[in-house]
């Protein structure tokens, strides 16, 4: 089975649950570009990619690249997360990768119960979640 979830609505999530104004881009069926406009002395749109490096039970390994120098902002942003997503996302031991743990999530567990997460994929309307019933 397959759930789409468009890219507009999660950004829109984002900005609701985060107040973080993000915008998401295809870049291939593993890949989705993420942009952000950050402003340090001067208004700046930071760009990542991030890829769905692979599927460990109910644990998603993502990999992000944004070049040398943003890697390093990218870190400070991994921070965030950990700390805004306690328990939820971890630093994995493979740079630039982090670990979304979605048995973390009390809102997911029910559900986790009764799927079995086979894939997430990206297309240019937006995130695939490939699933089967257990």
């Amino acid at each position: 089975m397959k759930l789409q979830i468009p890219y507009n609505e999660l950004e829109a999530y984002i900005q609701q649950k985060y107040n973080q104004q993000i915008a998401l881009k295809y870049v291939d069926e593993k890949t989705v570009s993420v942009s952000k406009t950050v402003k340090v002395i001067v208004s700046k749109t930071v760009t990542a990619n991030v890829s769905v490096a692979q599927l460990v039970g109910n644990d998603i390994f993502l990999t992000y690249h944004a070049g040398f120098a943003l890697d390093l902002v990218a870190k400070g942003a991994t921070a965030w997360f950990k700390d805004s997503l306690n328990g939820i996302v971890e630093e994995a031991e493979a740079d630039n990768t982090l670990k979304v743990r979605l048995d973390a999530v009390p809102q997911l567990q029910n559900l986790l119960d009764k799927i079995q997460l086979n894939g997430i994929t990206f297309d240019t309307d937006g995130t695939n979640i490939l699933f089967s019933l257990k």
